[in-house]
């Protein structure tokens, strides 16, 4: 809501204006507090970067260096769209849940626990470590793969997992058609998991070669 400021007379009884209050420069608005609708996305690395649009209303007076915070962090790029939409880049953070936090000239919205940064998740052993080329069932075991999206089995991607914890993954492993060797790579809000060395290998097998090694 915008106001007129007049200049007034108190020497009389009435209170007059002289002053014009044409034009927008005698005005003075009153802001509401800002709310939040969304944050999205609302998962990201622990490196920062992560561009997240904050949906909402009343962004007014937004400052552009700490009026958007993450844990009290503040956004290493924020923009003000419009006064219902901000763009903002995450900080650096840890791995956890943070408060997103918009101030403007009207007050400020928290929303609790409105941002979680995930670690690099790390892929330590595939468990078997041999399948026959049906596929079947393997337990990824590491470091923060909670939040898991997908796990490739070298150029196949699954999507579907039968458990999930922050060190382990239940997971089916895909066909193949003939006896290889894949890298299997997790990737989480953090990111991918590191394929270089053995320990995230998956060999496959043809049949009899499976029998023998299980007897």
């Amino acid at each position: 809501t915008a106001y007129e400021i007049k200049e007034c007379d108190w020497s009389s009884d009435v209170c007059s204006s002289d002053l014009s209050t044409a034009g927008t420069g005698n005005d003075f608005r009153y802001v509401d507090a800002p709310t939040i609708t969304t944050i999205s996305p609302a998962v990201g690395p622990i490196a920062g970067g992560t561009p997240v649009t904050i949906t909402g209303t009343n962004f007014v007076g937004v400052d552009l260096t700490d009026g958007v915070t993450f844990g009290g962090a503040p956004a290493t790029s924020i923009v003000v769209v419009d006064e219902t939409t901000i763009t903002a880049t995450t900080p650096e953070l840890t791995i956890g849940e943070f408060d997103v936090v918009v101030t403007t000239t009207g007050g400020s919205a928290t929303v609790t626990d409105g941002f979680r940064a995930f670690g690099i998740p790390t892929v330590t052993s595939v468990s078997p470590a041999r399948l026959p080329l049906a596929g079947g069932t393997v337990t990824i075991t590491g470091s923060n793969l909670a939040g898991v999206t997908t796990v490739a089995f070298g150029a196949v991607d699954v999507t579907a997992f039968a458990t999930v914890t922050d060190t382990s993954i239940s997971v089916v492993a895909p066909a193949r058609l003939a006896a290889t060797t894949v890298d299997v790579k997790v990737t989480t809000p953090g990111g991918e998991s590191d394929t270089a060395g053995t320990t995230n290998d998956l060999r496959y097998v043809r049949s009899e070669e499976h029998t023998s090694e299980l007897q």
